[in-house]
């Protein structure tokens, strides 16, 4: 069964990236998370899959102007028959009977009748003040009084939420009758009249609603300091992230998802629990004619069906649904191809590819992702090249979870082999990402995951050997970190195929000398086909995600703070799609000049090794008796690490020296190892 969340016109992007971020988690592996926009809601068959149909925050007027009439009569008549209705803030206003929001303040009042009614009194607001549109000008933590005699003993009695702009139900207590409850009341008293009640329960025929005027949905895992204004927000954030809060904060929201009749993850499961796959979302930047170069190399392969065409391939089937404007995701057929339940063998889900050939998914649909934005930003950073022929980063395959954007291609020869250089697969969570050698890791939101495609002519190997392509990955995504005012970021390359950054809480899991800590991995595999190495080259960088390691933004926070200090102006977050328009531009530049120049490597080498942190580090040997060396460089012939023997003093003795290969040897740099690679 489906869990859909409205993505329509009004919706808050941060509610709904919160919704999916908290919920998720909560409903895995008994539901699947779906975004839905309002003609979806209108038109689509969604009512016979659907167990909870979720209204985020943002603003209920918009919400009014797409589902007034036909929309809102079908949801009210869903519910009525057995439908969960979930409403957040703006959701909250809008289930009610009646809104009066900023009443007689001019330019913000919204009064007037909603014709849901799930409850059939007045949601009034703002509960307090400050409440700015667009802005976290007037956010709070607000703290609430929980109603555990109907929620369960094992929720705690109070805990503190996020607050902006939302309600109070006027008078709820006096609707008991009708079986409404109060499941959570203001501590603070609110500006406006009306009593306390924060979070009510409303039974709806055989269906029942919950509205909030209060943000629990919001994880402090996935707020940004930067994005309130001043130092406010940030003890906000760290108020909300306290554990006690936070805690509470999960038991009373799984709380009332299972008095919803919701079945949820057991308590201690659910932040772990194996999430469902999302389709997949495939696009370009040139209006839509890198989806149909795409489409065309791979139909001879398919075979047709009603949806479009399947693709069976070594290791995951691909169904591409048939082109069509975009409008949303057929509810109908969609269940047939998402699991129901979690399962071990993934590669046995079909992966479903929706086709976008006139324009990119909506940001609505992809909350974590602005498909617009990214083109933009891609379109942008081309226009600065001095490179004219560029192809990386598009097309463009788009997952909100997917198993793993490497496996998606490499483990896929066939699929892999037909796929133009360039071509990108993107995921905001992978629940199997590969690593280098064997090593598996599951990465969360927040952290860029992404694959594409190189292809690599044997015929150019002498000068611009394969085994650089890695070095040159790696300098790229710093050199494209470090631009348009972040060139005083300290991020730089570990050996042979890691980002490190200075870490800006030092002795938190850093090297005590230099103070660096891990925000990203690279990985190459190589196949190969008709002369070519057919290279599939997969990154990882922790961008956004405060955790549960340390990210490009953390690193940025501490550095705006020594600006503010010095008195400089600080720098925006980095977002997601700006730093994968760089790095696909930068990475692309840099391949075309060692592929094709007659330096290879070689034009890079300086700028490689003043971005490292291996310069004359000394190093102990474990695969040559703890012998003590000292790093040279890396042999601009085959790629090999060079070092040479040292005394204990540190002093060339003239000796020996080693040349250490990539995928043999294991670099613990913070003990100082080299060490063989089980």
């Amino acid at each position: 069964m489906n869990v859909l969340v409205y993505t329509g016109p009004g919706t808050s992007r941060t509610s709904i990236r919160h919704t999916f971020a908290t919920l998720r988690p909560l409903l895995t592996p008994h539901y699947a998370l779906i975004p839905i926009d309002s003609p979806a809601l209108l038109v689509e068959p969604w009512q016979s899959t659907t167990s909870l149909l979720i209204f985020p925050g943002g603003r209920d007027i918009p919400y009014c102007n797409a589902l007034n009439g036909d929309g809102n009569r079908k949801i009210a008549e869903w519910v009525r028959k057995g439908g969960r209705y979930l409403g957040f803030c703006a959701g909250g206003y809008f289930g009610s009977g009646r809104v009066e929001f900023e009443e007689g303040v001019q330019g913000m009042d919204v009064v007037g009748s909603r014709e849901l009614k799930f409850f059939p009194g007045t949601c009034r607001g703002t509960a307090f003040e400050g409440f700015v549109y667009n802005t976290e000008a007037g956010a709070r933590g607000s703290k609430l009084s929980i109603n555990t005699e109907a929620l369960g003993k094992d929720v705690p009695e109070s805990f503190t939420t996020y607050y902006n702009g939302g309600g109070l139900f006027v008078d709820a207590d006096t609707y008991s009758s009708r079986g409404i409850r109060v499941l959570a009341r203001y501590v603070d008293k609110p500006k406006v009249p009306g009593g306390d009640a924060s979070v009510v329960y409303c039974p709806v025929g055989k269906g029942a609603a919950v509205l909030f005027g209060t943000h629990p949905e919001y994880s402090p895992a996935h707020l940004n300091p930067q994005d309130g204004d001043g130092p406010e927000y940030a003890e906000l954030i760290a108020l909300l992230s306290k554990p006690e809060e936070n805690d509470a904060r999960v038991v009373f929201m799984r709380a009332v998802l299972s008095m919803l009749e919701l079945k949820t993850a057991p308590a201690g499961e659910g932040l772990t629990s194996v999430p469902s796959l999302t389709p997949l979302m495939l696009s370009s930047v040139d209006n839509g004619e890198g989806v149909r170069d795409v489409l065309d190399r791979l139909r001879s392969s398919g075979t047709d069906t009603e949806d479009g065409f399947r693709l069976e391939e070594n290791n995951d089937t691909f169904l591409f649904r048939k082109p069509s404007d975009g409008a949303g995701v057929d509810m109908s057929s969609l269940s047939t191809y998402l699991p129901s339940a979690s399962t071990d063998d993934l590669s046995s889900v079909v992966k479903l590819v929706n086709v976008y050939y006139l324009e990119a998914p909506a940001a609505n649909t992809t909350p974590f992702f602005d498909h617009a934005a990214y083109y933009n930003a891609l379109l942008r950073a081309r226009s600065t090249s001095s490179n004219g022929n560029h192809t990386l980063g598009s097309p463009l395959m788009y997952g909100e979870i997917v198993t793993s954007s490497q496996t998606l291609l490499d483990k896929n020869f066939n699929f892999l082999t037909k796929l133009p250089a360039g071509f990108t697969v993107l995921a905001t969570h992978q629940i199997a990402g590969r690593g280098r050698g064997n090593n598996a890791w599951v990465s969360p939101p927040g952290v860029l995951a992404f694959s594409t495609v190189l292809r690599h002519p044997r015929r150019i190997l002498e000068s611009a050997p394969v085994v650089f392509v890695q070095y040159l990955v790696s300098l790229a995504i710093v050199e494209a970190i470090r631009r348009d005012g972040y060139e005083e970021l300290d991020v730089r390359i570990k050996w042979p195929n890691d980002i490190y950054a200075k870490n800006p809480t030092p002795g938190e899991g850093a090297d005590k000398d230099k103070g660096y800590v891990k925000i990203g991995g690279i990985l190459v595999n190589s196949s190969f086909e008709n002369d070519d190495f057919v290279l599939v080259v997969g990154c990882g960088i922790n961008t956004t995600n405060s955790a549960p390691t340390t990210s490009l933004n953390h690193v940025l926070e501490a550095h705006n703070t020594e600006r503010r200090r010095a008195g400089r102006g600080t720098l925006p977050p980095i977002s997601m799609e700006k730093l994968l328009a760089r790095i696909m531009v930068k990475l692309e530049d840099m391949y075309t000049t060692f592929a094709y120049s007659t330096r290879g490597f070689r034009a890079f080498e300086s700028l490689y090794y003043d971005r490292w942190l291996h310069t004359d580090q000394l190093v102990r040997l474990e695969i040559e008796s703890d012998a003590r060396a000292r790093i040279v460089g890396i042999t601009m012939d085959h790629g090999l690490l060079e070092v040479e023997e040292v005394d204990e003093q540190g002093r060339g003795m003239r000796g020996r020296r080693w040349h250490l290969q990539a995928d043999g040897n294991s670099f613990d740099m913070f003990k100082g190892l080299l060490k063989r690679k089980v």
